[in-house]
């Protein structure tokens, strides 16, 4: 039985999380690609077409509209070239294991750290009282830089205009500290833009869902420029060379 390197960043992971249900569940379909390409043992390449169609039990146009949304950004999970499909950055997620020494190393540093962290942490309580006490003194670091700004300005109205409007109302004060290192913040052209690919991303199904409560935190989309990649559904079908490609694949299948 192979294994793959399948990380729990995912969990967080923006690209991955707002994948598309339509047609059918990208997500899915990306990691059954994971699988295909760790069994094939080429450097990440898929299968062709006809194979994959085959393998995962759909056909010919559900693979080739997923191929398309997976190919483009902002959900480009894989790459296209000359000999086919290959997932992105595989070498990099995807690299051999490493043998016991290695492991042993690697568990020793391990320890060693440990040890270190232990007696900063030690030091550390010493000087605030305990670990909730450092907690606490961080969360009103955070929140007094957040709030520096004057409540009355118009960064801290549109900051608050945008938090209310947000499905998932968590961490405020990350939320605002994130909006307010925005190169251009205090323009209004750059807060209309924000406001307007929030308000896109509102209406979609995966942030109405459960009340918002799949939706990310307003800290995390402000992470990762949400406004900057309007969702799927909001796009038209873009023309790309996967298309061409998987015409010219179907077909030589077609001719033989």
């Amino acid at each position: 039985m192979l294994w793959l390197r399948f990380h729990t960043r995912i969990v967080d992971d923006h690209k991955l999380q707002t994948l598309p249900d339509r047609p059918i569940n990208l997500f899915r379909f990306w990691a059954n690609c994971l699988c295909l390409a760790k069994e094939l043992d080429q450097g990440g390449a898929l299968p062709p077409i006809p194979i994959l169609c085959f393998r995962l039990r759909l056909s010919e146009r559900v693979v080739s509209d997923a191929l398309r949304v997976l190919t483009t950004d902002p959900h480009k999970l894989i790459d296209v070239t000359d000999d086919g499909f290959i997932m992105h950055d595989w070498e990099e997620w995807q690299r051999d294991g490493d043998n016991a020494k290695d492991r042993a190393k690697r568990y020793r540093d391990r320890k060693r750290s440990d040890r270190v962290t232990s007696l900063v942490t030690s030091r550390t309580r010493h000087a605030f009282g305990s670990r909730d006490a450092l907690e606490e003194s961080k969360s009103r670091v955070e929140q007094n830089r957040a709030e520096q700004r004057d409540v009355s300005s118009p960064f801290s109205d549109f900051a608050e205009r945008l938090y209310a409007a947000h499905p998932n109302r968590r961490d405020r004060g990350l939320a605002i500290q994130y909006l307010s290192e925005i190169e251009g913040i205090d323009s209004p052209e750059v807060q209309a833009a924000i406001e307007a690919g929030h308000a896109l991303w509102r209406n979609t199904p995966e942030w109405q869902k459960n009340n918002g409560s799949f939706a990310p935190r307003l800290c995390q989309w402000i992470l990762d420029k949400g406004w900057l990649y309007p969702p799927i559904s909001t796009l038209a079908p873009p023309e790309t060379p996967v298309d061409a490609y998987i015409r010219k694949v179907l077909s030589a299948g077609g001719a033989q």
